[in-house]
């Protein structure tokens, strides 16, 4: 069970939502006309301005936000798909990249009230991508 399950079971829903960076995956059709779906994954390979800014919006807005979600058995991501409504107290963003220190993603730290790093041996890693 997912930390945001956990805390709806808890305290009732909307409590908590999980917003996840695979989202921000760019179109298949985008990552074929910059030559870079053979790197899918990669963090070029997100859209991190639209992440970013919508992580602001929820930090900011007093609405509900639509977040895209990522469908592996379409390998494509799906706009607008998770709600978060200015009633959620806990939004759990997951990803691989909000600590990268590039341009871009240096901005999305700032964004967070707290990050915790999952170190997990590099043969598990490897596996799990392996395997999806």
């Amino acid at each position: 069970m997912e930390l945001a399950e956990l805390a709806n079971d808890r305290h009732g829903e909307p409590f908590a939502v999980v917003a996840p960076l695979d989202g921000f995956h760019l179109s298949n059709a985008t990552l074929d006309e910059r030559r870079l779906r053979t790197v899918k994954g990669a963090p070029e390979t997100f859209d991190c301005e639209g992440f970013a800014r919508s992580l602001a919006r929820v930090r900011e807005e007093d609405q509900p936000i639509l977040w895209p979600a990522f469908h592996r058995e379409l390998d494509e991501p799906t706009t607008d798909e998770i709600a978060i409504s200015p009633e959620t107290k806990l939004v759990v963003v997951e990803g691989n990249y909000l600590l990268l220190d590039r341009p871009c993603w240096q901005d999305v730290r700032p964004l967070l009230d707290d990050v915790w790093y999952v170190d997990a041996p590099l043969e598990l890693l490897r596996t799990r991508l392996i395997a999806r």
